[in-house]
């Protein structure tokens, strides 16, 4: 394994110094400002800096028929299960989040 000319102490030093300063600096924009290669960024900030990426993720806030939705839904399941036509052990419990359709199926 060759090690990247590039990775040396110092630069590694200004990719942390540049990331503590602007901690919500893209890759690329971070890569074109410190005229490094963003392959070799992505590989300092993960092996070097131990960083991880994350993307923001910006959603739609909840509006009021949502909310009545759900809380439709919970009384539709909470009946479901008290007058025996639908058992807990045939639900499927994960902690991945997924779409869910408005009645389980059956």
């Amino acid at each position: 394994m060759s090690t990247n000319p590039i990775r040396v102490p110092e630069t590694i030093e200004r990719v942390r110094e540049h990331f503590t300063a602007q901690p919500s600096t893209s890759t690329s924009r971070a890569s074109q400002e410190l005229e490094i290669p963003r392959t070799t960024l992505r590989r300092i900030l993960k092996q070097d800096l131990k960083m991880k990426p994350y993307k923001i993720q910006i959603n739609q806030p909840l509006r009021l028929f949502d909310v009545e939705r759900r809380f439709d839904f919970a009384n539709e399941i909470i009946e479901r299960i008290e007058n025996g036509s639908m058992s807990l052990e045939r639900v499927w419990w994960s902690d991945v989040t997924s779409h869910i359709s408005m009645y389980p199926v059956m």
